[in-house]
């Protein structure tokens, strides 16, 4: 069968500013003067609209992929000044799917170059493509499962709009509650009434979660109509119960330092958790949090403490958080009752030697890079030690010997020694 077609006009923009500056347009000429158009499945057809408000306009169209080769632009006088143009959508293929498809017809202006102020202005115009079967034809929009809390029964609601030219007499939504393997825990069901043309309706329904632990299950959905079916499977339910878990913490302390310690909590309750304060105990200290709500199935980040200085040694230590919060309920007296829980998490911290005392206390091993360094400084010394020697070969040799001088005045009174006797 052909797909039916609406045609709607999501936004009509004009724009136009001053100052040497020319505000183009998009509208639609008086064939086009109503928000819808109906238009019949088979064959072409065309609507024109007329751009303006500039010398010089560029008009394009941008199709989503689903109707790619059914949507062609006719421009008579491109990048040229005010005229019509004409878009023609080609459904006779029998391509486009029921479904609703969005695509925008812009118009830019293109700035003269004597123009006072180099401003461009940009329009879009919106279209809605709806493409409706003449076969029945029904698509989920969304399906909930609100959060329940352990051992009740909870609720569910599907949304679906038809994408058919016909009334459907009736829907049936089936929701299937299942586990990590697959196999299906629980079930619920919902009907509708008779689904007109184009009309959202929302189908309600009851599934037995009172058996169910804790924790978060995928759901799966099925409607049923007319001989076909639709499937939707992004839906979760949570079953809360009242525990609180330990999240991200700080797992690492300095050894003698003061630290720091961050801490998340997680509530795997469907209601608020108020006032939940903790006491964290560790290396013989006892710190308190500020308290805070935490919000159903969410981490909070807890107020952090601080630890004191410890001569606990280095290694993995045990801890404790007591966690005390408060649930509210309604009373009989339009009051609310206030119930206290206290329980205790457990948890490990390492504490390790400051950088600084890490390397000090590290020995000495012998690596390759050493033996590079001691070459490295070999040779420098073996450098050093040639350049000195070549430059003391090249100093002159000086003459150490010494003459005596000549006596020219000779003392006449001197007394000359004696000859040595032989």
């Amino acid at each position: 069968m052909k797909p039916f077609i609406v045609l709607a006009f999501a936004l009509v923009l004009s724009v136009t500013i001053p100052i040497a500056v020319f505000g183009t347009s998009i509208s639609n000429v008086p064939e086009l003067s109503q928000r819808e158009l109906v238009v019949r499945p088979g064959g072409t057809h065309s609507f024109v609209l007329a751009v303006g408000g500039a010398e010089k306009i560029d008009v394009a169209v941008l199709v989503p992929p689903e109707l790619a080769g059914t949507v062609t632009l006719y421009d008579p006088a491109p990048r040229q000044g005010p005229r019509t143009i004409r878009l023609e959508f080609d459904f006779d293929n029998g391509k486009v799917p029921p479904g609703a498809y969005s695509l925008q017809l812009a118009a830019n202006e293109i700035p003269s170059s004597t123009a006072q102020v180099a401003t461009s202005v940009s329009v879009s115009v919106g279209f809605v493509i709806r493409s409706y079967s003449e076969d029945p034809y029904l698509e989920i929009i969304s399906s909930v499962t609100p959060p329940v809390q352990q051992g009740s029964a909870g609720t569910f609601q599907v949304d679906v709009i038809s994408r058919t030219l016909v009334d459907i007499p009736f829907a049936q939504a089936k929701v299937d509650v299942i586990d990590e393997a697959g196999s299906v825990l629980v079930s619920g069901t919902g009907r509708s009434g008779v689904i007109k043309s184009g009309e959202r309706v929302a189908i309600i329904g009851d599934v037995d979660t009172r058996s169910l632990l804790g924790g978060i299950y995928k759901v799966n959905t099925t409607v049923t109509y007319s001989g076909k079916s639709a499937t939707y499977e992004k839906t979760v339910l949570r079953v809360g119960n009242l525990t609180i878990d330990l999240g991200e913490y700080t797992k690492t302390f300095l050894f003698n330092q003061t630290n720091k310690f961050q801490f998340q909590l997680i509530s795997n309750w469907n209601k608020p958790l108020t006032r939940v304060g903790t006491t964290v105990r560790l290396l013989g200290q006892q710190k308190r949090s500020a308290q805070q709500t935490i919000e159903p199935f969410s981490p909070a980040e807890m107020a952090e403490v601080y630890f004191d200085r410890s001569e606990q040694p280095p290694g993995t230590i045990a801890g404790s958080m007591e966690v005390t919060y408060q649930e509210l309920a309604p009373s009989i007296l339009e009051q609310d009752d206030v119930t206290t829980h206290t329980f205790t998490i457990p948890f490990t911290v390492d504490i390790v030697l400051p950088p600084e005392e890490l390397v000090a206390k590290q020995p000495f091993s012998f690596k390759p890079v050493h033996l590079l360094i001691g070459a490295g400084i070999l040779l420098l010394i073996i450098n050093v030690i040639v350049v000195v020697l070549l430059l003391r070969k090249k100093e002159p040799k000086q003459e150490q010997t010494t003459q005596k001088p000549k006596d020219s005045n000779p003392d006449p009174n001197a007394q000359k020694e004696p000859p040595a006797q032989k």
